[in-house]
C-alpha cells in the first residue's frame, strides 16, 4: 500500500507558488521567500566552544535521552499540523513540485520522528505554519519558515519539548535569528541568545 497520495491539483498549484523557493538555491533566495533556523537538544553549536566532547562522552542512556527530544518534538509538531510530503518532478526550466498527504497506516507522527533516523531530506512541509524541515546529525534539525508570525507556535512548542532555537550562520542572508529573538521575546530560544554565542562555555 501506498505511504502517500497526490492532493488534488488546484491545491497543489497553491502550494507550489507558496513553497516556490525549494525550487532554488539557498543562494537564490530572499529573506523575503524564507529564513532559516535550527532546533538542536544543545544550547549552542558545538563548533563555538569546541565542546564535541559531549557527544563523544555521552552515554547510551544520555543518547537515548537526545533521541527522544527529538521524537518528542517531531511527533508534537505532526500533530499541530499533518505535514505534506514533496517531491520534484521533471527538469530545468520546467521543474516543478507535487505535494502528497499521507495514508499510511502507523501513526503520522511516529512516521516523522522515525524518519530523522533514516534520511537528511524527508521533504516534508507544513503548509499553514509556512514551514520545511531538513535534518543533519548531532541531533539538529534545520527549520525553513517564511513567517515568524506564523512560525512562532513552533518555536513554543520547540522551548516545550526541550529543543533550544540557534542561527544558522551558513544561511548567510538568510539567517534572520535576531529578528526571531525580538519578535519571540516569551520562548527561550536559546541559552545563550544574550550574550556573545562564540565565547559562550557548554552547559
Amino acid at each position: 500500500m501506498r505511504t502517500y497520495q497526490n492532493i488534488e491539483k488546484k491545491e497543489n498549484e497553491l502550494l507550489s507558488q507558496s513553497f516556490a523557493y525549494l525550487l532554488k538555491e539557498n543562494e537564490q533566495c530572499s529573506k523575503d521567500e524564507c529564513c532559516w533556523v535550527a532546533a538542536t537538544v544543545f544550547d549552542h553549536w558545538l563548533y563555538e566552544s569546541d565542546s564535541y566532547h559531549l557527544i563523544e562522552e555521552a552515554g547510551r542512556e544520555q543518547k537515548g535521552n537526545w533521541d527522544a527530544l527529538i521524537s518528542k518534538f517531531l511527533s508534537e509538531l505532526s500533530k499541530l499540523e499533518s505535514p505534506l510530503k514533496y517531491k520534484f518532478m521533471g527538469r530545468y526550466p520546467k521543474k516543478r513540485l507535487q505535494f502528497s498527504k499521507y495514508i499510511g497506516c502507523e501513526p503520522y507522527g511516529q512516521y516523522v520522528a522515525n524518519l530523522f533516523k533514516a534520511t537528511y531530506e524527508p521533504n516534508l512541509v507544513f503548509p499553514e505554519h509556512g514551514i520545511h524541515i531538513c535534518f543533519e546529525d548531532g541531533w539538529v534539525i534545520y527549520m525553513v519558515y517564511q513567517s515568524i508570525e506564523k512560525f512562532a507556535p513552533i518555536c513554543q512548542l520547540a522551548s516545550e519539548c526541550g529543543l533550544y532555537m540557534l542561527p544558522v550562520y551558513s544561511a548567510g542572508h538568510l539567517n534572520q535569528y535576531e529578528a526571531l529573538l525580538q519578535a519571540v521575546p516569551s520562548v527561550s530560544l536559546n541559552k545563550s541568545g544574550k550574550r556573545d554565542a562564540a565565547t559562550s562555555a557548554p552547559s
